[in-house]
């Protein structure tokens, strides 16, 4: 990050945490979905498979990982 608001600074724990993560951060994501008819549907989808804590704005973590199985019925 090369140009930041001098005011974020003020939040407390906003160097700290910049200083210890000044390396790119990647969220690894996956879905896979099965089709069992026209009307059936079921996926598994992992959001951050990797559980990496990162940050798209200050002072705000993303969800860690995530696993969820949805089912999809079509009346």
């Amino acid at each position: 990050m090369e140009n930041i608001d001098p005011k974020i600074n003020l939040v407390p724990g906003i160097r700290a945490y910049r200083a210890s993560h000044e390396e790119p951060t990647y969220a690894v994501d996956a879905r896979v979905g099965y089709d069992f008819s026209e009307k059936t549907k079921v996926s598994f989808i992992a959001k951050n498979i990797t559980n990496n804590q990162y940050s798209v704005r200050p002072a705000y973590l993303e969800a860690p990982r995530n696993y969820t199985v949805q089912l999809s019925y079509e009346f």
